[in-house]
């Protein structure tokens, strides 16, 4: 199984974290992707990184993505899904009634979760649902061109929710843009864009450089500056094609999640944001 890694190793890491924190990140089928060498690199990530840390922010960022996935398909059951850089996650096995659901990654990474998950569901382990994948490097403008067609006849007449969970501050910022504007010019008004973003003030802290070392070091993540984006640059992505409906951060939702009486875990991640932008 240790060449499972090699598919797309915070993949397997960030379902890990989730499984650890299932009652915060409602994800019961994460477990299914867990293995030995997940869970050991997971530990290091404990030893050298931050305690638990990683656990706290990826079950409250799940819970919201989710909970804007279940809002919206309860308002709209023709609802089309759309997950960009989808890695491993669960939504449509976690909601009922998804008609059409669409799930964006690496080649390499969509071909390996495919045969899992018929795998998984001739098992009797997950549900059965119907998901249609588009293979795409989103720092290629050739693979966006091909997926702005792809997603033209699906989400340009329909309401559609698109998530960009965990992707922002791994794109540059022209992919980015490029890749909301893609987005923009294919929602019908109304619907929904959702991420998360990471403030500048990340880059000078601690925790950030040890996040980066260890990336490099045990994943072989290139050592390089994230893509931040503080409140005036989310305003600047949005201009003009989207309204900001939600700012909110880690800390505010671990509150609303878990009520105001538990002891906040999150205080070092106000500067992780989740946002949900409404297509005008």
């Amino acid at each position: 199984m240790n060449s499972n890694l090699n598919v797309s190793e915070s993949a397997f890491l960030v379902n890990e974290f989730r499984a650890r924190n299932e009652a915060e990140s409602r994800d019961i089928y994460a477990k299914l992707w867990v293995t030995d060498k997940t869970r050991e690199i997971a530990k290091r990530y404990d030893e050298q990184v931050s305690p638990h840390a990683l656990g706290v922010i990826l079950g409250i960022r799940n819970r919201y993505f989710l909970a804007c996935l279940e809002s919206e398909l309860r308002l709209h059951p023709d609802l089309v899904f759309v997950n960009v850089a989808a890695g491993f996650t669960s939504y449509p096995f976690l909601v009922n009634g998804l008609q059409k659901s669409i799930e964006i990654d690496f080649p390499h990474v969509i071909e390996y979760k495919e045969r899992k998950l018929k795998e998984f569901q001739d098992q009797g382990k997950l549900p059965f649902r119907i998901i249609r994948f588009l293979p795409a490097d989103l720092n290629r403008i050739e693979d966006e061109e091909r997926l702005s067609m792809q997603l033209k006849h699906e989400i340009a007449v329909k309401p559609s929710l698109v998530f960009m969970e965990g992707l922002t501050y791994y794109l540059d910022s022209k992919s980015l843009s490029r890749l909301v504007t893609l987005f923009s010019n294919l929602q019908t008004p109304g619907s929904l864009l959702v991420l998360d973003a990471w403030a500048s003030a990340r880059e000078t802290e601690a925790v950030c450089s040890r996040f980066r070392k260890f990336l490099a070091d045990h994943l072989n993540y290139p050592n390089i500056r994230y893509n931040y984006l503080d409140v005036p640059d989310l305003n600047r992505l949005a201009a003009g094609r989207y309204e900001i409906v939600e700012l909110t951060n880690m800390l505010e939702k671990e509150k609303e999640y878990l009520g105001p009486a538990s002891k906040p875990r999150s205080e070092r991640f106000s500067d992780i944001s989740l946002v949900t932008l409404r297509k005008n």
